[in-house]
């Protein structure tokens, strides 16, 4: 089992203040396993790994967007094991040794060498060749040594590891993961006080134009948002249409 410190604590969502030195809040907050729960099963399991089957399903010859969908997830799903207070680190080597059953040394080259790269430079660090291959020719298998020292990932297989990661935690998500990210004043503070030219309305305003009929406004309700729409307010975007009430 993956060492996890004992210090944090469940976290409430998706709008409670909290001191910006702070990552968790205590266990007395409303129903916090709810909270768990429903973010594990709209950003996790409908946003994270919607888009990573879409990818895979579509087989596209393009291993980037795919890898980055699965690191992002693999560092999320860590903090919610973990907490979001533990270092990205921590948490992602965790859940990787944990979950996708990798021995410690091949989560610190999955961590280092490919989210770092990802995350910082935009592709894995140097020495890293990945690919992706549609069929499942060596299950459990995604890290190979090349003849010339280089490392080759199947992003395709580590995708796959942590699909079957996630299905089995879904199983009983109560049992693996405690915690959600909380927003912090700072974060709050930034989406006040952002100076933006322009509102949603001008948006809707400019497509109204464009397809030559009225926009109309409604609950955001997206596939692709990882948000509850109780949690936002605005316009939605739905496919050839837009829902009434502006």
């Amino acid at each position: 089992m993956a060492n996890c410190p004992s210090t944090t604590r469940f976290l409430g969502w998706p709008n409670t203040e909290m001191d910006k030195s702070s990552r968790t809040a205590p266990h007395s907050m409303m129903d916090p396993q709810n909270d768990v729960r429903r973010f594990f099963q709209k950003v996790v399991v409908e946003y994270n790994c919607g888009d990573i089957r879409t990818l895979l399903d579509h087989k596209m010859d393009i291993a980037g967007p795919l890898l980055a969908c699965v690191v992002n997830g693999i560092d999320m799903v860590g903090a919610m094991k973990c907490g979001f207070g533990t270092s990205s680190r921590e948490r992602s080597e965790a859940f990787i040794r944990e979950y996708l059953d990798l021995a410690p040394n091949q989560a610190k080259v999955l961590y280092s060498l490919v989210r770092c790269g990802i995350a910082h430079e935009g592709v894995p660090k140097p020495g890293i060749t990945f690919f992706v291959c549609e069929e499942s020719v060596d299950p459990g298998m995604c890290l190979y040594r090349g003849r010339d020292g280089r490392i080759w990932l199947n992003v395709s297989e580590l995708a796959r590891l942590y699909l079957a990661a996630v299905e089995m935690i879904a199983q009983s998500p109560a049992d693996h993961l405690s915690h959600v990210p909380l927003s912090d004043k700072a974060t709050s503070r930034l989406l006040e006080h952002a100076s933006l030219p322009k509102t949603i309305d001008d948006f809707c305003d400019v497509v109204a134009t464009r397809i030559g009929r009225k926009v109309e406004r409604g609950d955001i309700h997206t596939s692709a948002s990882p948000f509850f729409p109780e949690s936002l307010s605005g316009y939605t975007l739905q496919p050839g249409e837009f829902r009434a009430n502006r």
